[in-house]
């Protein structure tokens, strides 16, 4: 079953060069902010949508797996998810600007995307709040509020992920050890398969997204990779480690918070620019660095989450 990711690997491989030769064509290129690093301003032109890659090779891996209702249903949540970022990059090359579909627009689009996931998988009655691998638990809880407060968690999730994609390598880098996490740890076969096709769709696509990026995933893989990643928290059980494992992503997002309220409430910027990495940028960082420093902090988060179920299982 493991073999499929193999074909994932050889589809984005293959599917990337298509897509930058179309992209040229249509001059689908990722608008760049003026108010953003100067080193980002030599990107202008640079095709997007790469994303679209990872969708050919799950969809091509579900029309194996059809019979396998886990594997449909993290395929949907892949597509419905990716969906939205689609819109989203759609919206950008057409206005030619780095705004795209409304905030309120993609929040509600996600919000059906976590809706359809939970009440398909998760259905109703009272639901355990699991501690670790369906062993463990820190009891009931009635299913709307499960549902709710984990829609909650998985939209603010696929956001955050999405955030880290500012950079180039910077989110396909930074989500292996996260999806090598889910992987070792999950005790759902399915799961551990789309984790492994992930981990060999985002090898694939680095051969043209490192730096100098010939490419950019664009929210139609980042949004995608964030709710499916979720999913795959949720379906495992492992969703009480999501602040953990996931907690380079989760600054992002807070530093976009951070800066939008400081802005706001005092008219002054705690950071020279955010997401968070945009401002390590700013501070000389070069972006082959800033990869391999987030990369670093994922792995180091994902072993602290692994260290944290040795804990859970040996007491």
């Amino acid at each position: 079953m493991y073999w499929l990711s193999l074909v994932g690997l050889v589809i984005t491989v293959v599917s990337v060069p298509l897509i930058i030769r179309a992209s040229k064509k249509l001059a689908f290129s990722q608008p760049i902010r003026e108010d953003g690093p100067q080193t980002h301003l030599k990107k202008r032109g640079t095709p997007t949508m790469g994303g679209l890659a990872f969708w050919f090779s799950v969809l091509a891996v579900a029309a194996v797996q059809w019979n396998d209702p886990d594997f449909m249903l993290l395929t949907l949540v892949f597509v419905l998810f990716g969906l939205v970022g689609l819109l989203d990059d759609v919206r950008k090359v057409t206005s030619r600007s780095s705004r795209g579909v409304p905030a309120r627009v993609k929040l509600l689009g996600q919000a059906v995307g976590a809706a359809v996931f939970l009440v398909a998988y998760f259905g109703s009655g009272q639901r355990y709040i699991p501690l670790v691998l369906r062993t463990s638990h820190i009891g009931h809880v009635p299913s709307l509020l499960y549902l709710v407060v984990s829609g909650v968690v998985m939209v603010g999730s696929a956001n955050a992920i999405n955030f880290a994609d500012g950079a180039d390598g910077l989110l396909s880098m930074t989500a292996i050890p996260t999806l090598l996490f889910v992987a070792s740890f999950t005790a759902n076969s399915t799961v551990r398969l789309m984790s492994i096709l992930l981990i060999a769709i985002l090898i694939g696509f680095l051969f043209y997204n490192r730096h100098p990026a010939k490419i950019i995933m664009g929210d139609t893989g980042s949004m995608a990779l964030g709710g499916v990643i979720c999913a795959m928290f949720f379906m495992s059980d492992l969703e009480l480690l999501l602040p953990v494992v996931c907690l380079p992503y989760y600054i992002e997002i807070l530093s976009v918070t951070i800066q939008v309220i400081s802005f706001k409430l005092t008219g002054r910027r705690v950071f020279r620019m955010s997401p968070i990495h945009h401002h390590f940028e700013l501070s000389g960082w070069s972006e082959n660095k800033l990869v391999w420093m987030f990369f670093t902090a994922s792995a180091v988060c994902a072993l602290a989450g692994a260290g944290i179920l040795t804990v859970v299982e040996v007491f």
